[in-house]
């Protein structure tokens, strides 16, 4: 039976998350009054520097309706939904649509692989990682002022137990400091965090403490730092152009396609973008693996494609 449910949270996370794969929505759209949402969404949120929008479950609130109405006219229109039907509802969703977004929502099973699927594919990779109890609210805080200071996506497991889901995702983003909110944590979740760099914390300052030493190097060497960003910034363009310049025009496209998703797509989903035929693109993807300007890695029956280099367009 625990395998079957495994295997049906697995199915989830392949078949209900976005496509996008990336870091370019425009805004968060959470209900106003469920902090386990919100607290993915802030910490999503932070990281790439985009703004959360609250409402109700089954209408658009006016004070919303009108923020989002003045982003859109902006030009803004890439929304994530945090949450199920019960959260923000289908009639919300439509709603947005109706006003021009493009809306993707984030919701799986329960809340644990919510968590697993926001950090795989709004986040993609992360060295860093936030654990939390998921059964309990009054933790929520600091984990979120933790992956404010980090930069990180938040995973939620239970007291003495780390879903399957969970432990899927922390591999799947390849972190390797996992910082565990130690509040109404049981030692059995340590256990099953052998083979990440694990840090227990119960106050901000903790990380603060751990991450100290960066701050230091970065003031006690300021003008090593600036010329090193400037050979690489000179050295970068070079290689850019020349890599560009390289490309066939059927490898190109395919780059194209992949830079306009954020850097990241399943190969999956190639065909459709370029009416390659599925030989093709393997045989393109192979080239492109070769010669170190893109990663594959396997997820379930496809791949994630990511770019290893950012790339210029050509002039």
């Amino acid at each position: 039976m625990k395998k079957l449910v495994t295997l049906i949270i697995f199915i989830s996370l392949v078949l209900n998350a976005s496509i996008a794969y990336s870091s370019d929505f425009d805004v968060i759209i959470v209900r106003n009054d469920l902090a386990y949402d919100y607290t993915l969404a802030q910490a999503y949120a932070y990281k790439y520097k985009v703004p959360i929008v609250s409402t109700s479950s089954n209408e658009l609130d006016k004070t919303a309706e009108e923020l989002l109405i003045g982003y859109k006219e902006l030009g803004y229109e890439r929304v994530a939904i945090i949450g199920g039907y019960d959260a923000i509802s289908f009639a919300v969703q439509q709603k947005l649509e109706n006003m021009g977004f493009i809306t993707n929502r984030f919701s799986e099973v329960d809340r644990y692989s919510t968590s697993a699927a926001i950090a795989m594919f709004m986040f993609g990779k992360a060295d860093s990682v936030v654990l939390v109890n998921g059964e309990s609210q009054k933790a929520l805080l600091l984990a979120q002022r933790v992956a404010i200071n980090l930069e990180a996506p938040i995973l939620y497991v239970k007291k003495n137990k780390i879903p399957e889901s969970v432990l899927y995702a922390l591999n799947f983003v390849e972190a390797r400091d996992v910082y565990v909110i130690d509040y109404e944590i049981n030692e059995s979740i340590y256990d099953q965090l052998r083979g990440f760099n694990v840090h227990r914390i119960r106050s901000l300052e903790e990380v603060s403490n751990k991450n100290g030493y960066i701050i230091f190097t970065l003031f006690a060497i300021p003008f090593l730092i600036l010329l090193l960003y400037a050979v690489y910034k000179v050295a970068g363009r070079k290689k850019e152009e020349i890599i560009f310049e390289i490309l066939t025009e059927d490898e190109e496209k395919i780059v194209k396609v992949i830079m306009e998703h954020g850097g990241s797509i399943r190969q999956d989903k190639l065909p459709e973008l370029t009416n390659f035929s599925k030989p093709k693109i393997s045989r393109i993807l192979s080239s492109l693996a070769e010669r170190g300007i893109i990663e594959k890695k396997p997820y379930k029956k496809t791949q994630i494609i990511y770019l290893k280099r950012n790339l210029k367009k050509k002039e």
